[in-house]
């Protein structure tokens, strides 16, 4: 594998979440990680790195870090969460999805449609109307016993680049796994597995967009 050194330094701190918060917080030692981690970087580069040089690229990366850290805020910007539980979600095999819903009960229903695949992500309370719409042979994969929470933001959300992103990221960072995403104009919902639902409202409670 070739690449300039500034790609496969950044692409090495990328293989790892907890690296990359440390990088972007300040708080790992340049020197120290550009010596363990030069003769990957030597390898993959294909011709000899100078220590500096592997320095200069962390530095640079790291300024980046924290510039994208900063340029998704947003004054003023405020939101509240909503919990959804008991959800369920089905992926399936679709050219086009045009089944009617008009017959679902009450409760959390969303749609997301692909080119070759569609999502649905529903109370389960409307499992079997659900699943009535869909050929087994479709399905793809299917979860229960799943959790939506929403950041549910005052305005503004949808033109403030990069609030997806840190979100994600910072559940990325606890081992949190993201079932699925939703965003509208004013909400970002994620969708995860039960057992993740508290420490997942805790890290969306102390988001902070706004600063």
């Amino acid at each position: 594998m070739t690449g300039s050194v500034s790609d496969l330094v950044r692409k090495s701190i990328d293989s790892s979440p907890s690296l990359k918060e440390l990088l972007a917080k300040g708080l790992l030692s340049l020197s120290s990680y550009a010596i363990h981690i030069q003769p990957e970087i030597e390898h993959a580069a294909g011709k000899s790195v100078r220590s500096a040089a592997i320095i200069m690229a962390l530095r640079r990366y790291a300024e980046d870090l924290r510039l994208e850290s900063r340029s998704f805020s947003k004054p003023g910007l405020t939101f509240k969460i909503n919990m959804a539980t008991d959800i369920n979600s089905i992926n399936f095999r679709t050219n086009g999805f045009t089944q009617p819903l008009r017959g679902i009960k009450s409760g959390f229903l969303n749609v997301i449609i692909g080119t070759q695949e569609a999502c649905i992500i529903y109370s389960a309370e409307n499992h079997e109307f659900i699943k009535a719409l869909i050929e087994p042979s479709q399905i793809l994969s299917f979860n229960k016993d799943l959790v939506a929470l929403s950041l549910i933001f005052n305005g503004g959300f949808d033109q403030t680049p990069g609030i997806i992103y840190e979100s994600a990221r910072q559940l990325a960072w606890a081992d949190i796994n993201v079932i699925e995403i939703i965003s509208t104009k004013t909400e970002l919902t994620f969708v995860i597995k039960r057992t993740d639902s508290l420490k997942t409202y805790e890290i969306l409670q102390s988001f902070k967009p706004g600063l």
